[in-house]
């Protein structure tokens, strides 16, 4: 079995870096491939019709319409989940939808989400979102974040919610212990049924010291990317289109390289020749990942640029400090509960993806 999964990452890792990322014109729909049962998508709108292996897409809208027979990992602006997932699911994307059963547990994070009357996620479940209706049932125990959370389902287990305003509808079940933080009273209709107590929690302020790590780990991106921009102002700039036309692609890349790369480094130390080559690039995956992140800052501060800036060409030093700014933000948007964690995983994929994609184009003058 394990051996099974390390050949399909390797492959994975291969078709990526020797296929996928290779130069030419953008494709009108969106691409995908198999590696044994597990399906890979990847590019603008798509209906997936089902696998019995694993789903991995990402993209402008994925739409699930047919069965998986293992988890489901879908990042995209738009995502609905319209058939059942045999395993664990782990979504994001500006709007979520669920109306199909999940079977493990579920990780969703975007900025609405939606849990039908008619979905289930048979585990545990983890949301964060800014606006988050809940509808259909949670067998097991739910955390949730965001501004507003109404509950109008059945959660199995405990709820630990945190949000500006939470609702219990009318048809609210929580079999065990409410716990949430809020800045108001907490709305309950009068159906609504609480097996355990309501504990409500105070609000806490982040430490000092978490504040200045903050901030020396952002100086130090915001130097790194200064850096990169002045030392290889081509490569940044190409990579920064292709984070923006091509983020679904670069999104797909990254994490198949995130998850491939170090186990591909693995298996080559086990051969005497390998061994210093992948004890070395070992070492310089974390390197990798940084450089990604921050090239993910400088892809959104050249869009904040070309957006305020349409006429005008984008001075180095506007593009350093459009970039500082970008990497501070990211930065504080990491610290939003459960949903910042995410942000700043996609950023870092979406960099990574995109600088990968430079490895097979001819470097511009």
């Amino acid at each position: 079995m394990i051996a099974t999964t390390v050949r399909r990452l390797c492959l994975a890792m291969l078709l990526v870096l020797l296929g996928a990322c290779g130069p030419g014109q953008r494709s009108p729909g969106p691409e995908q491939f198999t590696i044994g049962d597990d399906l890979f998508v990847g590019g603008g709108a798509t209906d997936v019709s089902g696998t019995r292996g694993d789903l991995i897409a990402a993209g402008d809208a994925v739409r699930v319409n047919g069965a998986v027979g293992g988890s489901a990992v879908v990042a995209a602006r738009e995502v609905r989940i319209g058939a059942p997932v045999r395993q664990d699911a782990y979504l994001a994307g500006r709007h979520l939808a669920l109306t199909a059963t999940i079977a493990g547990n579920a990780r969703m994070a975007g900025a609405r989400i939606d849990l039908a009357r008619d979905a289930r996620i048979a585990g545990n479940a983890t949301i964060a979102a800014r606006d988050v209706n809940i509808a259909g049932d949670v067998d097991g125990y739910l955390l949730a974040a965001g501004r507003r959370i109404y509950i109008d389902g059945e959660i199995g287990g405990d709820a630990r919610l945190s949000a500006d305003e939470i609702e219990l509808g009318p048809n609210a079940r929580i079999a065990g212990t409410l716990h949430y933080r809020s800045k108001r009273e907490l709305t309950r209709a009068s159906g609504a049924e609480i097996g355990g107590k309501v504990e409500r929690l105070s609000e806490q302020e982040r430490p000092a010291a978490s504040i200045f790590g903050l901030f020396v780990w952002s100086l130090g991106l915001i130097v790194l990317a200064a850096i990169l921009l002045s030392v290889f102002p081509g490569l940044m700039r190409r990579a920064s289109e292709t984070a923006g036309a091509r983020f679904g692609r670069s999104l797909l890349i990254g994490l198949i390289a995130f998850v491939a790369i170090p186990v591909a480094l693995v298996i080559a130390m086990f051969t005497v020749i390998g061994l210093p080559l992948g004890l070395l690039l070992l070492l310089a995956y974390p390197m990798l990942l940084v450089v990604g992140y921050v090239v993910a800052g400088i892809a959104l501060g050249d869009t904040v640029l070309a957006r305020t800036r349409p006429t005008r060409e984008l001075s180095r030093g506007s593009r350093i400090a459009a970039a500082a700014v970008a990497l501070i933000v990211l930065g504080l948007a990491a610290g939003i509960p459960f949903l910042g964690g995410v942000i700043a995983f996609v950023a870092l994929l979406v960099g990574t993806g995109a600088l990968l994609q430079q490895a097979r184009r001819p470097a511009a003058a």
